[in-house]
C-alpha cells in the first residue's frame, strides 16, 4: 500500500510550470501539492515557508520541466504526426520567435491535434512525475483528477 495518495492532475501541473512566479513542493506527510509564491507570501503560509527553511524534510520541492525539455516534448510530439498542414504549422512555430506561445497558437487552428497534444504532455509529465517520486524514494499513489459532478453522482 503506498505511503502517500498525490493528486495527478496537481502534480502534473506543478511539474509542467515553469513561469518562474511559483515554487511547488509536495508534503511527504500528506500527498499534498502546494504553490507558494515567493514574491506574494502570505501569511497563512509561513508556517509552511518555515518548515521549508529549517529543512526539516516534510516538504519536497517539486521540480518544473526545464524549458529544453519542453521543447524536445513539443519536437517529438510533432515527430508522432502525419506529415502535414499541422505538422508544418507546428514546426514553424517552434523555428520562430517565442516558440512556446507560437506551438499553443498553432494548436489552437487544429483542434483535434491540440487534444492530442494535451494528451502527450499528460503522458510525458506523468512519467516524469513517476520518475521523480522513484528517485526521491516515495511511494505514492497517483490519484487521476475527478470532476465533482463525478464525485457528487451516486454510485450505480
Amino acid at each position: 500500500m503506498p505511503e502517500i495518495r498525490i493528486d495527478e492532475e496537481e502534480l502534473l501541473v506543478a511539474m509542467g510550470g515553469n513561469d518562474g512566479t511559483m515554487r511547488w513542493f509536495l508534503d511527504r506527510q500528506s500527498g499534498a501539492v502546494i504553490p507558494l509564491s515567493e514574491d506574494n507570501r502570505m501569511e497563512e503560509d509561513d508556517e509552511i515557508w518555515e518548515a521549508i527553511e529549517a529543512d526539516d524534510g516534510r516538504y519536497l520541492e517539486i521540480p518544473s520541466t526545464p524549458s529544453r525539455e519542453g521543447f524536445a516534448m513539443m519536437e517529438d510530439f510533432i515527430a508522432t504526426l502525419e506529415p502535414g498542414a499541422a505538422s508544418g504549422a507546428l514546426e514553424r512555430a517552434l523555428r520562430g520567435r517565442r516558440p512556446f506561445r507560437a506551438f499553443k497558437d498553432a494548436l489552437g487552428d487544429f483542434p483535434d491535434i491540440r487534444v492530442r497534444w494535451f494528451v502527450y504532455e499528460a503522458e510525458e509529465l506523468r512519467r516524469a512525475a513517476v520518475d521523480w517520486l522513484h528517485v526521491e524514494g516515495i511511494d505514492a499513489e497517483l490519484v487521476p483528477f475527478t470532476p465533482a459532478a463525478e464525485r457528487a453522482r451516486p454510485a450505480e
